[in-house]
């Protein structure tokens, strides 16, 4: 179901484009700290009107993320 509502090529556009709107805003992103995925995957989740949750399974599983950073 997370592929569906969630796809992958859009997930990757919009996570990259926050991450990169996070950088500019002057937060530390390379590598990206916990509190800044946590407030991006809140973002996407708002974008993708799902939960928190399923943003930070689907980063998981895309490997967007390093998976110790959504624990």
């Amino acid at each position: 179901m997370g592929f569906v509502l969630v796809p992958a090529r859009q997930l990757d556009q919009s996570f990259t484009a926050k991450l990169e709107a996070a950088a500019a805003g002057g937060l530390q992103t390379d590598p990206p700290t916990v509190p800044v995925i946590d407030r991006i995957a809140r973002s996407l989740a708002q974008d993708f009107c799902v939960s928190p949750k399923m943003i930070r399974t689907r980063l998981r599983q895309d490997r967007l993320v390093d998976a110790d950073l959504l624990d």
